[in-house]
């Protein structure tokens, strides 16, 4: 919370604040597109969501002071500089409440809006945007929130041993096509013994993408439209952007929002080199995906941390969005070191009640970090796995 307010502050604020309004009102109708830049600079400095004709670069995050002209507080750990809903803002909460809601898609939907109200610091303009006029008490103001469109709701779903399942192209020709899936990866990292890891998706196929730079030109290209399915595998590897791995949480909401607003089903499948930021960026995921995968194959030789791991993880996307169905990953050989069958068994029975899915990896990988049978992609291992969960 911010220092107390001295005498006069109030109208001095208050004059600062009209002479802003009065400021972004003047560029919004004299200026032009903001000219374009580079952009990796674009993403290193924070700017509206691209979903309209014209952008602004948003304004830098304050810090917590008290506002004497409304009585609330301005928090800053809930400032939102994404544009989300078109809008770059500033959560503000009346008197006596430390903080608002965290959920930018909630408020912007009309949920959970009671007790804060939307200090415009910028502006956007939209395509097809519907306004949901806000009416707070007379200590607050008026303020109008931007809709987005409903959330992307996965197709009917293909079940192998009652599981939705997910493979990649590469490691279902590892598998000899064995199994039935309900989604099939191509693209990105499906190459993986190839410099550019990328091999062409098929019809029938969904894209995966490894940036949200990437899937955001995509979208705007037309190559993905309403009603298709992509995975979205932001990590920290050579391919994902720097910048974008820097701020991985951040790029998955992102990259959300934009399926939800062009009616693309989303599968996050974030990964990070620790457990506590997988798990952090699997809650920021969940928030808005159409489906979020648990990364945990990496404990697949060890299958009482990873029952441990997925559950908890479970938990705390449960906490978030308590209906986004799950998948947790299993591998034939994670990380180029072979998995036992035994051990895949155990760890699917431990978690197969928890979640909805299973992301199946049987990937090929080169010496001299792939042991054993992991330059082939362990491929007896994963087709007896199969077999012993009634697959053939």
């Amino acid at each position: 919370m911010g220092e107390p307010t001295r005498p006069g502050q109030g109208r001095v604020k208050a004059a600062r604040r009209r002479a802003l309004t009065r400021q972004i009102a003047a560029r919004k109708a004299h200026a032009g597109p903001h000219p374009s830049r580079d952009r990796e600079a674009r993403r290193e400095t924070p700017t509206l969501l691209r979903i309209g004709t014209e952008r602004r670069p948003a304004s830098k995050p304050k810090s917590g002071v008290r506002s004497p002209a409304t009585s609330c507080y301005e928090d800053p750990r809930v400032h939102h500089n994404w544009g989300i809903c078109g809008l770059t803002t500033q959560w503000v909460c009346p008197k006596g409440l430390q903080m608002c809601p965290k959920d930018p898609l909630s408020v912007c939907t009309g949920m959970a809006l009671v007790g804060c109200w939307m200090h415009n610091v910028g502006m956007t303009r939209l395509r097809l945007a519907v306004v949901l006029p806000l009416v707070m008490t007379a200590s607050v103001v008026v303020a109008s929130l931007v809709a987005v469109p409903a959330q992307a709701t996965p197709s009917p779903p293909t079940l192998m041993a009652g599981q939705e399942w997910m493979i990649k192209t590469n490691d279902l020709a590892v598998l000899g096509g064995l199994g039935s899936y309900q989604w099939i990866g191509c693209g990105a990292t499906t190459a993986p013994l190839s410099i550019s890891g990328y091999a062409p998706c098929q019809p029938g196929e969904d894209p995966i993408y490894t940036s949200y730079d990437t899937f955001e030109q995509a979208v705007e290209d037309g190559q993905v439209t309403s009603g298709e399915t992509v995975i979205f595998d932001n990590e920290d590897w050579q391919y994902t952007p720097q910048w974008e791995q820097r701020n991985q949480e951040k790029y998955e909401v992102l990259a959300a929002l934009l399926a939800i607003q062009h009616g693309i089903v989303l599968i996050d499948t974030p990964s990070a080199k620790t457990y506590v930021q997988i798990l952090k960026e699997d809650v920021a995921a969940a928030r808005h995906a159409s489906v979020v995968e648990i990364q945990s194959q990496a404990q697949d030789r060890d299958p009482s941390l990873f029952v441990s791991n997925v559950v908890k993880a479970v938990a705390a996307i449960r906490k978030v969005n308590p209906t986004i169905p799950i998948l947790a990953g299993l591998a034939t050989d994670a990380l180029g070191r072979p998995t036992t069958v035994q051990d895949m068994i155990e760890e699917y029975n431990g978690v197969k009640s928890y979640v909805q899915g299973f992301w199946l990896n049987a990937n090929t990988w080169a010496p001299p970090r792939g042991k054993g049978c992991a330059p082939e992609g362990c491929p007896q291992i994963g087709r007896q796995f199969l077999n012993d969960i009634g697959v053939s």
